[in-house]
Protein backbone atom coordinates (compact mmCIF):
# COMPACT_ATOMS: atom_id res chain seq x y z
CA UNK A 1 0.00 0.00 0.00
CA UNK A 2 0.99 3.52 -0.93
CA UNK A 3 0.03 6.81 -0.23
CA UNK A 4 0.08 9.96 -2.28
CA UNK A 5 0.24 13.21 -0.23
CA UNK A 6 -0.60 15.12 -2.80
CA UNK A 7 -4.23 14.17 -2.41
CA UNK A 8 -4.41 15.39 1.32
CA UNK A 9 -3.26 18.98 1.09
CA UNK A 10 -2.13 20.30 4.62
CA UNK A 11 -4.24 22.93 5.47
CA UNK A 12 -2.83 26.27 7.51
CA UNK A 13 -5.35 25.69 10.43
CA UNK A 14 -8.33 22.96 11.61
CA UNK A 15 -10.38 22.78 14.26
CA UNK A 16 -8.20 19.27 15.50
CA UNK A 17 -5.30 17.91 15.29
CA UNK A 18 -4.32 14.01 15.88
CA UNK A 19 -0.84 12.93 16.30
CA UNK A 20 -0.83 9.23 15.37
CA UNK A 21 -2.69 7.22 12.57
CA UNK A 22 -2.45 3.95 14.72
CA UNK A 23 -5.20 2.18 16.33
CA UNK A 24 -6.04 5.25 19.24
CA UNK A 25 -5.46 7.96 16.61
CA UNK A 26 -8.17 6.74 13.86
CA UNK A 27 -9.93 5.66 16.38
CA UNK A 28 -10.19 9.50 17.73
CA UNK A 29 -10.91 10.56 14.51
CA UNK A 30 -14.00 8.09 13.23
CA UNK A 31 -15.69 9.25 16.80
CA UNK A 32 -15.57 12.72 16.13
CA UNK A 33 -16.59 12.87 12.57
CA UNK A 34 -19.38 10.31 13.19
CA UNK A 35 -20.40 13.01 16.03
CA UNK A 36 -19.03 16.37 14.64
CA UNK A 37 -18.76 16.48 11.18
CA UNK A 38 -18.81 20.00 11.18
CA UNK A 39 -15.12 19.84 13.07
CA UNK A 40 -12.16 19.66 10.19
CA UNK A 41 -9.56 17.60 11.51
CA UNK A 42 -6.00 16.50 10.16
CA UNK A 43 -3.94 13.47 11.22
CA UNK A 44 -0.01 13.82 11.26
CA UNK A 45 1.77 10.21 10.62
CA UNK A 46 5.38 9.99 11.11
CA UNK A 47 5.39 6.49 9.24
CA UNK A 48 4.59 5.86 5.80
CA UNK A 49 1.48 4.18 6.15
CA UNK A 50 -1.18 4.17 9.03
CA UNK A 51 -1.61 1.17 11.35
CA UNK A 52 0.79 2.09 13.89
CA UNK A 53 2.69 -0.62 16.35
CA UNK A 54 0.87 -3.13 13.71
CA UNK A 55 2.76 -1.77 10.61
CA UNK A 56 6.01 -1.13 12.88
CA UNK A 57 5.98 -4.37 14.25
CA UNK A 58 6.71 -7.14 11.66
CA UNK A 59 8.69 -9.89 13.02
CA UNK A 60 6.92 -13.48 12.89
CA UNK A 61 3.85 -14.59 14.82
CA UNK A 62 2.95 -11.36 15.46
CA UNK A 63 -0.39 -11.29 17.30
CA UNK A 64 -2.50 -9.11 19.96
CA UNK A 65 -2.17 -10.19 23.41
CA UNK A 66 -5.84 -8.98 24.21
CA UNK A 67 -9.02 -10.13 22.59
CA UNK A 68 -10.38 -8.32 19.79
CA UNK A 69 -13.71 -8.63 20.36
CA UNK A 70 -12.77 -5.78 23.14
CA UNK A 71 -9.57 -4.68 21.58
CA UNK A 72 -11.56 -3.71 18.18
CA UNK A 73 -13.76 -0.62 18.23
CA UNK A 74 -16.81 -0.68 19.49
CA UNK A 75 -18.41 1.10 16.58
CA UNK A 76 -17.17 -1.46 14.38
CA UNK A 77 -16.74 -4.87 16.06
CA UNK A 78 -14.32 -7.54 15.26
CA UNK A 79 -16.45 -9.90 13.44
CA UNK A 80 -14.24 -12.86 12.93
CA UNK A 81 -14.75 -16.10 15.43
CA UNK A 82 -11.17 -15.82 16.54
CA UNK A 83 -10.17 -13.46 20.12
CA UNK A 84 -6.66 -13.28 19.22
CA UNK A 85 -5.78 -12.40 15.87
CA UNK A 86 -2.58 -12.06 13.62
CA UNK A 87 -0.80 -8.56 13.30
CA UNK A 88 -1.65 -8.24 9.91
CA UNK A 89 -5.28 -9.22 10.43
CA UNK A 90 -5.32 -6.29 12.88
CA UNK A 91 -3.47 -3.89 10.41
CA UNK A 92 -6.26 -4.74 8.21
CA UNK A 93 -8.83 -3.91 10.19
CA UNK A 94 -7.61 -0.94 11.01
CA UNK A 95 -7.08 0.13 7.54
CA UNK A 96 -10.46 -0.98 6.42
CA UNK A 97 -12.48 1.07 9.54
CA UNK A 98 -10.41 4.16 8.13
CA UNK A 99 -11.38 4.04 4.69
CA UNK A 100 -14.97 2.81 5.56
CA UNK A 101 -15.43 6.39 7.73
CA UNK A 102 -13.38 8.14 5.45
CA UNK A 103 -10.35 8.92 7.97
CA UNK A 104 -7.74 8.20 4.83
CA UNK A 105 -8.57 11.45 3.47
CA UNK A 106 -7.53 13.03 6.37
CA UNK A 107 -4.07 11.48 7.08
CA UNK A 108 -0.60 13.37 5.93
CA UNK A 109 2.65 10.56 5.80
CA UNK A 110 6.08 11.04 6.26
CA UNK A 111 5.64 13.88 8.95
CA UNK A 112 6.95 13.68 11.94
CA UNK A 113 5.66 16.47 14.80
CA UNK A 114 8.27 18.20 16.72
CA UNK A 115 6.28 20.60 18.92
CA UNK A 116 2.83 21.57 19.85
CA UNK A 117 2.95 25.80 21.66
CA UNK A 118 -0.30 26.78 22.86
CA UNK A 119 -1.03 30.71 22.90
CA UNK A 120 -4.14 31.65 24.69
CA UNK A 121 -4.28 35.16 23.08
CA UNK A 122 -5.28 33.05 20.07
CA UNK A 123 -6.62 30.23 22.30
CA UNK A 124 -4.90 28.02 19.53
CA UNK A 125 -2.29 25.60 19.35
CA UNK A 126 0.71 26.04 16.64
CA UNK A 127 1.96 22.49 15.70
CA UNK A 128 5.61 22.48 13.70
CA UNK A 129 6.17 19.02 11.65
CA UNK A 130 9.25 17.98 9.75
CA UNK A 131 8.39 16.38 6.16
CA UNK A 132 10.89 15.45 3.86
CA UNK A 133 13.33 17.84 5.55
CA UNK A 134 11.52 20.91 5.53
CA UNK A 135 8.89 22.74 8.23
CA UNK A 136 5.38 22.55 8.44
CA UNK A 137 3.40 24.51 10.63
CA UNK A 138 -0.50 24.02 11.40
CA UNK A 139 -2.54 25.98 13.94
CA UNK A 140 -5.39 23.93 15.82
CA UNK A 141 -8.55 24.64 18.28
CA UNK A 142 -7.50 21.04 19.76
CA UNK A 143 -4.60 19.13 19.62
CA UNK A 144 -4.84 15.32 20.53
CA UNK A 145 -2.09 12.93 20.98
CA UNK A 146 -2.44 9.69 19.74
CA UNK A 147 0.92 8.48 19.07
CA UNK A 148 0.92 5.47 21.92
CA UNK A 149 2.94 5.14 24.64
CA UNK A 150 6.75 3.76 23.33
CA UNK A 151 9.56 4.86 21.22
CA UNK A 152 9.33 3.99 17.51
CA UNK A 153 12.59 4.78 16.92
CA UNK A 154 14.37 2.30 19.06
CA UNK A 155 13.82 -0.48 21.62
CA UNK A 156 15.00 -1.53 24.81
CA UNK A 157 18.52 -2.89 24.20
CA UNK A 158 20.64 -3.62 27.14
CA UNK A 159 24.31 -3.94 26.53
CA UNK A 160 25.27 -7.45 27.12
CA UNK A 161 28.91 -8.43 28.12
CA UNK A 162 30.90 -9.81 24.55
CA UNK A 163 28.38 -8.84 22.22
CA UNK A 164 30.73 -7.49 20.21
CA UNK A 165 32.24 -10.96 20.08
CA UNK A 166 29.26 -12.63 18.59
CA UNK A 167 29.86 -13.93 14.98
CA UNK A 168 26.24 -14.55 14.34
CA UNK A 169 23.01 -11.78 14.03
CA UNK A 170 22.05 -9.95 16.65
CA UNK A 171 17.97 -8.78 16.37
CA UNK A 172 15.67 -6.22 18.12
CA UNK A 173 12.19 -7.29 17.24
CA UNK A 174 11.28 -4.03 16.93
CA UNK A 175 13.25 -3.35 13.93
CA UNK A 176 13.09 -7.09 12.39
CA UNK A 177 14.80 -7.39 9.51
CA UNK A 178 12.62 -8.46 6.30
CA UNK A 179 15.16 -11.05 4.83
CA UNK A 180 16.32 -12.41 7.55
CA UNK A 181 17.07 -16.15 7.41
CA UNK A 182 16.38 -18.37 10.64
CA UNK A 183 15.96 -21.73 8.63
CA UNK A 184 18.11 -24.21 10.11
CA UNK A 185 19.26 -21.86 12.63
CA UNK A 186 20.07 -22.42 16.57
CA UNK A 187 18.15 -19.23 18.00
CA UNK A 188 17.91 -17.40 21.52
CA UNK A 189 15.56 -15.18 22.26
CA UNK A 190 16.15 -13.15 25.39
CA UNK A 191 13.31 -12.04 27.06
CA UNK A 192 10.09 -13.89 28.95
CA UNK A 193 7.46 -10.88 27.95
CA UNK A 194 4.52 -11.31 25.10
CA UNK A 195 6.61 -10.62 22.55
CA UNK A 196 9.26 -13.99 23.26
CA UNK A 197 6.45 -16.18 23.93
CA UNK A 198 5.03 -15.42 20.89
CA UNK A 199 8.26 -15.65 18.73
CA UNK A 200 9.49 -18.71 20.28
CA UNK A 201 6.68 -21.13 18.48
CA UNK A 202 6.76 -18.76 15.29
CA UNK A 203 10.18 -19.77 14.72
CA UNK A 204 9.90 -23.02 15.85
CA UNK A 205 7.35 -23.76 13.50
CA UNK A 206 4.54 -24.06 15.75
CA UNK A 207 2.33 -21.05 16.02
CA UNK A 208 -1.01 -21.42 16.32
CA UNK A 209 -3.20 -20.14 13.73
CA UNK A 210 -4.88 -16.75 14.78
CA UNK A 211 -5.94 -15.64 11.08
CA UNK A 212 -9.79 -17.60 11.98
CA UNK A 213 -12.62 -17.30 9.53
CA UNK A 214 -10.16 -14.96 7.33
CA UNK A 215 -12.07 -13.42 4.33
CA UNK A 216 -11.32 -14.67 0.61
CA UNK A 217 -9.98 -10.59 0.04
CA UNK A 218 -8.00 -10.24 2.63
CA UNK A 219 -3.90 -9.85 2.21
CA UNK A 220 -2.62 -13.57 2.33
CA UNK A 221 0.05 -11.92 4.85
CA UNK A 222 -2.37 -11.54 7.51
CA UNK A 223 -3.29 -14.88 8.09
CA UNK A 224 0.15 -14.86 10.25
CA UNK A 225 3.86 -14.12 9.90
CA UNK A 226 6.34 -16.27 7.10
CA UNK A 227 8.85 -17.76 7.82
CA UNK A 228 12.15 -17.14 4.80
CA UNK A 229 10.30 -20.38 3.10
CA UNK A 230 6.91 -18.67 2.50
CA UNK A 231 5.09 -21.07 4.31
CA UNK A 232 3.26 -20.02 7.17
CA UNK A 233 4.11 -21.08 11.11
CA UNK A 234 0.55 -22.13 11.41
CA UNK A 235 0.81 -23.80 8.40
CA UNK A 236 3.69 -25.69 8.73
CA UNK A 237 2.79 -26.96 12.22
CA UNK A 238 -0.85 -28.44 10.99
CA UNK A 239 1.11 -30.19 8.19
CA UNK A 240 3.40 -31.77 10.42
CA UNK A 241 6.31 -30.41 8.44
CA UNK A 242 8.22 -27.20 9.75
CA UNK A 243 9.32 -25.98 6.98
CA UNK A 244 11.31 -22.92 7.26
CA UNK A 245 11.55 -23.14 11.05
CA UNK A 246 14.61 -22.42 13.06
CA UNK A 247 16.36 -25.60 14.12
CA UNK A 248 15.85 -24.99 17.71
CA UNK A 249 14.62 -22.35 19.49
CA UNK A 250 15.93 -21.10 23.28
CA UNK A 251 13.99 -18.57 25.36
CA UNK A 252 16.42 -17.34 28.13
CA UNK A 253 15.12 -15.63 30.57
CA UNK A 254 16.20 -14.07 33.98
CA UNK A 255 13.41 -13.96 35.91
CA UNK A 256 9.89 -16.55 34.80
CA UNK A 257 6.77 -14.78 33.72
CA UNK A 258 2.99 -16.13 34.09
CA UNK A 259 1.89 -17.78 30.77
CA UNK A 260 -1.65 -18.96 29.85
CA UNK A 261 -2.79 -21.14 26.98
CA UNK A 262 -5.89 -20.18 26.01
CA UNK A 263 -8.13 -21.49 23.13
CA UNK A 264 -8.05 -20.52 19.47
CA UNK A 265 -11.60 -19.81 19.25
CA UNK A 266 -14.28 -19.94 21.88
CA UNK A 267 -16.70 -22.27 21.86
CA UNK A 268 -19.16 -19.60 23.62
CA UNK A 269 -18.10 -17.04 20.83
CA UNK A 270 -18.75 -19.30 18.04
CA UNK A 271 -21.72 -20.44 19.46
CA UNK A 272 -23.29 -16.77 19.93
CA UNK A 273 -22.53 -15.46 16.69
CA UNK A 274 -23.97 -18.93 15.25
CA UNK A 275 -27.13 -18.40 17.08
CA UNK A 276 -28.05 -14.52 16.75
CA UNK A 277 -28.07 -11.87 14.18
CA UNK A 278 -24.42 -10.39 13.77
CA UNK A 279 -24.89 -7.03 15.36
CA UNK A 280 -26.45 -8.25 18.82
CA UNK A 281 -24.15 -11.14 18.83
CA UNK A 282 -20.87 -8.85 18.09
CA UNK A 283 -22.74 -6.87 20.88
CA UNK A 284 -23.11 -10.26 23.78
CA UNK A 285 -19.48 -11.22 22.43
CA UNK A 286 -17.81 -8.18 23.65
CA UNK A 287 -19.84 -7.23 26.55
CA UNK A 288 -19.07 -10.99 27.66
CA UNK A 289 -15.00 -10.44 27.22
CA UNK A 290 -15.28 -7.10 29.40
CA UNK A 291 -17.11 -8.99 31.85
CA UNK A 292 -14.63 -11.71 31.59
CA UNK A 293 -11.77 -9.96 31.41
CA UNK A 294 -12.67 -7.60 34.38
CA UNK A 295 -13.47 -10.88 36.72
CA UNK A 296 -10.07 -12.60 35.93
CA UNK A 297 -8.05 -8.63 36.64
CA UNK A 298 -10.43 -8.80 39.75
CA UNK A 299 -9.78 -12.77 40.77
CA UNK A 300 -6.39 -11.88 40.22
CA UNK A 301 -6.23 -9.12 43.00
CA UNK A 302 -8.51 -10.25 45.72
CA UNK A 303 -7.47 -14.04 45.18
CA UNK A 304 -3.62 -14.03 44.24
CA UNK A 305 -2.66 -17.82 45.31
CA UNK A 306 -5.60 -19.08 43.33
CA UNK A 307 -5.29 -17.18 40.54
CA UNK A 308 -1.62 -18.72 40.51
CA UNK A 309 -2.64 -22.14 41.43
CA UNK A 310 -5.13 -21.89 38.48
CA UNK A 311 -2.76 -20.42 35.92
CA UNK A 312 -0.05 -23.48 37.16
CA UNK A 313 -2.39 -26.41 36.79
CA UNK A 314 -3.34 -25.09 32.78
CA UNK A 315 0.35 -25.26 32.47
CA UNK A 316 0.90 -28.81 33.65
CA UNK A 317 -1.46 -29.74 31.95
CA UNK A 318 0.04 -28.53 28.46
CA UNK A 319 3.46 -29.37 29.42
CA UNK A 320 5.22 -32.89 29.66
CA UNK A 321 4.99 -34.83 33.30
CA UNK A 322 8.43 -34.32 34.33
CA UNK A 323 8.93 -30.40 33.09
CA UNK A 324 10.29 -27.83 35.66
CA UNK A 325 7.29 -25.83 35.74
CA UNK A 326 8.49 -23.75 39.08
CA UNK A 327 11.44 -22.72 37.55
CA UNK A 328 10.19 -21.61 34.35
CA UNK A 329 6.70 -20.60 34.63
CA UNK A 330 6.66 -19.63 38.75
CA UNK A 331 7.22 -15.65 38.84
CA UNK A 332 8.28 -14.48 42.42
CA UNK A 333 5.57 -11.48 41.59
CA UNK A 334 1.70 -12.03 41.70
CA UNK A 335 -0.67 -12.55 38.73
CA UNK A 336 -1.13 -9.41 36.89
CA UNK A 337 0.87 -7.43 39.09
CA UNK A 338 3.01 -7.46 35.27
CA UNK A 339 1.17 -8.19 32.29
CA UNK A 340 -0.07 -11.90 32.16
CA UNK A 341 0.93 -13.41 28.82
CA UNK A 342 -1.51 -15.52 26.76
CA UNK A 343 -0.99 -17.90 23.67
CA UNK A 344 -3.04 -18.93 21.59
CA UNK A 345 -3.93 -22.94 21.04
CA UNK A 346 -0.66 -23.20 24.19
CA UNK A 347 1.46 -22.80 20.76
CA UNK A 348 4.29 -22.42 22.78
CA UNK A 349 4.10 -25.69 24.94
CA UNK A 350 3.47 -27.67 21.95
CA UNK A 351 7.08 -26.71 20.75
CA UNK A 352 8.48 -26.97 24.17
CA UNK A 353 6.57 -30.70 24.45
CA UNK A 354 7.83 -31.64 20.87
CA UNK A 355 11.70 -30.20 21.64
CA UNK A 356 11.62 -27.62 19.18
CA UNK A 357 12.22 -24.76 21.81
CA UNK A 358 13.35 -25.04 25.34
CA UNK A 359 13.50 -22.49 28.17
CA UNK A 360 16.29 -21.62 30.18
CA UNK A 361 16.12 -19.34 33.41
CA UNK A 362 19.45 -17.92 34.21
CA UNK A 363 22.07 -14.52 33.69
CA UNK A 364 24.00 -14.22 30.97
CA UNK A 365 27.65 -14.35 31.70
CA UNK A 366 29.28 -12.77 28.27
CA UNK A 367 28.32 -13.75 24.67
CA UNK A 368 30.95 -15.48 22.88
CA UNK A 369 31.41 -16.04 19.02
CA UNK A 370 29.13 -18.93 18.64
CA UNK A 371 26.76 -19.51 21.94
CA UNK A 372 26.18 -17.29 25.27
CA UNK A 373 27.76 -18.15 28.27
CA UNK A 374 25.83 -18.10 31.27
CA UNK A 375 25.83 -16.93 34.82
CA UNK A 376 25.80 -20.87 35.46
CA UNK A 377 28.44 -22.06 33.01
CA UNK A 378 26.02 -23.76 30.72
CA UNK A 379 26.91 -22.50 27.44
CA UNK A 380 23.55 -21.47 24.59
CA UNK A 381 24.86 -22.51 21.11
CA UNK A 382 23.69 -20.19 18.66
CA UNK A 383 23.31 -18.32 15.37
CA UNK A 384 21.03 -15.80 15.84
CA UNK A 385 20.37 -13.95 18.82
CA UNK A 386 17.05 -12.02 19.55
CA UNK A 387 16.84 -9.25 21.84
CA UNK A 388 13.13 -9.51 23.36
CA UNK A 389 14.13 -7.08 26.20
CA UNK A 390 11.38 -4.71 26.08
CA UNK A 391 10.40 -1.29 24.88
CA UNK A 392 11.73 2.20 25.66
CA UNK A 393 8.42 4.64 27.17
CA UNK A 394 8.30 7.88 25.68
CA UNK A 395 5.68 10.31 26.75
CA UNK A 396 3.02 11.92 23.78
CA UNK A 397 5.74 11.17 21.44
CA UNK A 398 8.36 13.17 22.69
CA UNK A 399 7.17 16.54 21.33
CA UNK A 400 8.18 19.62 22.93
CA UNK A 401 4.87 20.63 24.46
CA UNK A 402 4.55 25.09 25.48
CA UNK A 403 1.91 26.98 27.13
CA UNK A 404 2.66 30.37 26.26
CA UNK A 405 6.39 29.87 25.60
CA UNK A 406 6.96 28.34 28.79
CA UNK A 407 8.13 24.04 28.15
CA UNK A 408 5.20 21.68 30.26
CA UNK A 409 7.35 19.59 32.31
CA UNK A 410 5.26 16.65 31.81
CA UNK A 411 6.49 15.17 35.49
CA UNK A 412 4.87 18.30 37.26
CA UNK A 413 1.42 18.42 35.21
CA UNK A 414 -1.45 16.03 36.68
CA UNK A 415 -3.27 13.74 34.75
CA UNK A 416 -7.09 14.71 34.44
CA UNK A 417 -9.68 12.21 34.24
CA UNK A 418 -7.07 10.01 32.54
CA UNK A 419 -7.26 11.79 29.15
CA UNK A 420 -6.07 15.93 30.24
CA UNK A 421 -3.65 17.18 31.91
CA UNK A 422 -3.10 20.11 34.57
CA UNK A 423 -2.67 23.28 33.43
CA UNK A 424 -2.09 22.19 29.61
CA UNK A 425 -5.97 23.99 27.55
CA UNK A 426 -7.63 22.18 24.95
CA UNK A 427 -5.36 19.37 24.78
CA UNK A 428 -6.73 15.50 25.20
CA UNK A 429 -4.45 12.41 25.35
CA UNK A 430 -5.53 8.87 24.08
CA UNK A 431 -3.88 6.22 26.41
CA UNK A 432 -5.44 3.03 26.99
CA UNK A 433 -4.55 -0.08 29.49
CA UNK A 434 -1.86 -2.15 30.01
CA UNK A 435 -3.55 -4.27 31.85
CA UNK A 436 -6.11 -5.03 29.42
CA UNK A 437 -7.35 -4.40 26.26
CA UNK A 438 -5.63 -1.20 24.30
CA UNK A 439 -8.66 0.27 22.92
CA UNK A 440 -11.13 -0.77 25.33
CA UNK A 441 -10.85 2.82 27.00
CA UNK A 442 -11.12 4.46 23.59
CA UNK A 443 -14.98 4.72 23.67
CA UNK A 444 -15.59 6.27 27.51
CA UNK A 445 -12.67 8.89 26.69
CA UNK A 446 -13.70 9.73 23.35
CA UNK A 447 -17.54 10.36 24.28
CA UNK A 448 -16.38 12.60 27.59
CA UNK A 449 -14.48 14.66 25.18
CA UNK A 450 -17.68 15.07 22.62
CA UNK A 451 -19.62 15.93 25.49
CA UNK A 452 -16.91 18.39 26.40
CA UNK A 453 -17.29 19.74 22.84
CA UNK A 454 -20.69 20.07 22.98
CA UNK A 455 -20.36 21.78 25.87
CA UNK A 456 -17.82 24.50 25.00
CA UNK A 457 -19.97 25.53 21.89
CA UNK A 458 -23.12 25.76 24.14
CA UNK A 459 -21.12 28.11 25.95
CA UNK A 460 -19.23 29.60 23.50
CA UNK A 461 -15.98 28.86 25.08
CA UNK A 462 -12.98 28.58 23.53
CA UNK A 463 -10.55 26.85 26.39
CA UNK A 464 -10.77 23.72 28.66
CA UNK A 465 -8.19 23.51 30.85
CA UNK A 466 -7.88 21.74 33.91
CA UNK A 467 -6.39 23.17 37.33
CA UNK A 468 -3.57 21.96 38.98
CA UNK A 469 -4.47 19.73 42.77
CA UNK A 470 -4.98 20.96 45.67
CA UNK A 471 -2.02 21.68 47.50
CA UNK A 472 -0.94 18.61 49.43
CA UNK A 473 -2.72 15.93 47.16
CA UNK A 474 -1.27 12.73 47.57
CA UNK A 475 0.70 12.00 43.57
CA UNK A 476 1.89 8.95 42.15
CA UNK A 477 3.36 8.28 38.46
CA UNK A 478 0.66 8.36 35.98
CA UNK A 479 0.94 4.43 35.98
CA UNK A 480 2.61 1.94 38.61
CA UNK A 481 2.13 -0.75 36.36
CA UNK A 482 5.13 -3.26 37.81
CA UNK A 483 6.60 -3.83 34.45
CA UNK A 484 10.43 -3.22 33.43
CA UNK A 485 9.36 -0.97 30.57
CA UNK A 486 7.17 1.45 33.01
CA UNK A 487 9.63 1.74 35.87
CA UNK A 488 12.28 2.57 33.72
CA UNK A 489 10.14 6.10 32.74
CA UNK A 490 8.46 6.69 36.08
CA UNK A 491 10.29 9.65 36.12
CA UNK A 492 9.25 11.45 32.70
CA UNK A 493 5.49 10.64 33.61
CA UNK A 494 2.79 13.07 34.20
CA UNK A 495 1.68 12.13 37.96
CA UNK A 496 -1.84 10.77 39.04
CA UNK A 497 -3.79 11.05 42.25
CA UNK A 498 -5.78 8.73 44.64
CA UNK A 499 -9.10 10.21 44.43
CA UNK A 500 -11.41 11.47 41.53
CA UNK A 501 -10.84 13.26 39.49
CA UNK A 502 -7.05 12.88 39.06
CA UNK A 503 -6.95 9.19 39.19
CA UNK A 504 -6.11 7.01 36.46
CA UNK A 505 -7.80 3.28 36.47
CA UNK A 506 -6.36 0.61 34.79
CA UNK A 507 -10.22 -0.32 35.10
CA UNK A 508 -13.19 -0.15 32.34
CA UNK A 509 -15.66 0.08 35.04
CA UNK A 510 -13.84 2.91 36.73
CA UNK A 511 -13.08 5.26 33.72
CA UNK A 512 -16.92 4.57 32.16
CA UNK A 513 -18.32 5.99 36.11
CA UNK A 514 -15.41 9.07 36.02
CA UNK A 515 -15.49 9.52 32.21
CA UNK A 516 -19.54 10.05 32.22
CA UNK A 517 -21.93 12.35 32.87
CA UNK A 518 -21.46 16.31 31.98
CA UNK A 519 -18.25 17.48 31.65
CA UNK A 520 -18.60 21.27 33.30
CA UNK A 521 -19.93 19.68 36.60
CA UNK A 522 -16.83 19.14 38.04
CA UNK A 523 -15.22 22.43 39.43
CA UNK A 524 -11.35 21.58 38.50
CA UNK A 525 -12.19 21.85 34.71
CA UNK A 526 -12.35 25.42 33.56
CA UNK A 527 -13.94 26.37 30.06
CA UNK A 528 -13.05 29.83 28.97
CA UNK A 529 -14.80 33.03 27.63
CA UNK A 530 -14.82 33.40 23.53
CA UNK A 531 -12.25 35.61 23.23
CA UNK A 532 -11.18 34.83 19.47
CA UNK A 533 -15.31 35.26 18.47
CA UNK A 534 -15.83 38.44 20.03
CA UNK A 535 -11.73 39.37 18.33
CA UNK A 536 -13.19 37.97 14.98
CA UNK A 537 -16.63 40.03 15.53
CA UNK A 538 -14.63 43.13 16.00
CA UNK A 539 -12.27 43.04 13.05
CA UNK A 540 -15.33 41.79 10.82
CA UNK A 541 -16.79 45.23 12.03
CA UNK A 542 -14.00 47.25 11.08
Amino acid sequence: MTHNNDVVPIPVSVDVLIVGAGLSGIGTACYLTRERPQDDFLILEARAESGGTWDKFRYPGIRSDSDLFTFGYEFRPWSRSNAIAAGGLIRSYIRDTAAEYGIDEHIVYNTKVLAADWDSESARWTITAERAGQTITVTARWFVSASGYYDHDRGHSPSFPGQDDFAGTIVHPQDWPEDLDYADKRVVVIGSGATAVTLVPALAGYSADTGAKASAGDDAAAAGATGPSGASAADSAASGVRAGAAAHVTMLQRSPTFVLPTMTEDPADVRLQRWLPAPLAARATRYRHIVTQRMVWRNAQDHPDEMRAYIRAANAEALPADYPIDEHFSPSYNPWEQRLCFVPGADMFQAISAGAADVVTDTIDTFVPDSIRLSSGRVLPADIIITATGLELIQFGGIRMSVDGRAVDLPATVAYRGCMLSGVPNFLFAMGYLNNSWTLKLGPLCRYWLRLLAAMDERGADVAVPDAPAAGTELTPMNTFAAGYVQRAQDTMPRAGLEFPWTVPEDYTDDRRILRGDPTAEPHLHLGPARVRARRARAAAD
